[in-house]
């Protein structure tokens, strides 16, 4: 066993903290409730969901970059730990409702590929503003066919990559 030196305690009990448990079961409900409604409802019922507007000022500075961190953090630490193992479409889902609490503008985005011997593969990934939020890592495998935004006007748009 080690020693522990006092930075390596700061981050153990940051990661105990409150506040990283709650954004935990915040995740966990968001995307339980993602995957369901992923499941049950036709994708026609989602599209106002994913582009509800702002129910605040926009978040920005600092505050924005970190709100983003900790959502991602907690939906990926989420995601990992859930029996049922949510993929990329109520992940995007589940951090966009999270940052849209918080005031931070996103955008949902939807790409499709073709896999030889695999046909026709789908991956959504969100974005806010230009930084990636979950799902980005592979997103340039997919071309993007459809955004759906929830900042200004709550209409999905056909775009060019993001």
């Amino acid at each position: 066993m080690g020693v522990r030196t006092s930075s390596s305690h700061r981050a153990d009990s940051a990661r105990r903290s409150p506040a990283v448990y709650l954004r935990g079961v915040e995740a966990a409900s968001y995307l339980t409730a993602a995957s369901l409604a992923i499941r049950f409802l036709p994708f026609r019922r989602l599209i106002p969901i994913f582009t509800r507007v702002l129910p605040c000022p926009e978040m920005t500075g600092p505050a924005r970059s970190r709100a983003i961190a900790d959502v991602r953090r907690a939906v990926l630490g989420a995601a990992a730990r859930l029996p049922n193992r949510p993929v990329c479409f109520p992940q995007a889902v589940a951090a966009q409702a999270m940052l849209r609490r918080r005031g931070v503008g996103t955008t949902l985005c939807c790409g499709v590929n073709t896999a030889s011997g695999h046909g026709l593969n789908a991956h959504m990934w969100l974005v806010a503003g230009d930084e990636g939020v979950v799902g980005q890592e592979i997103a340039a495998q997919f071309p993007l066919l459809a955004t759906y935004s929830n900042v200004g006007s709550p209409v999905a748009q056909d775009s060019g990559r993001i």
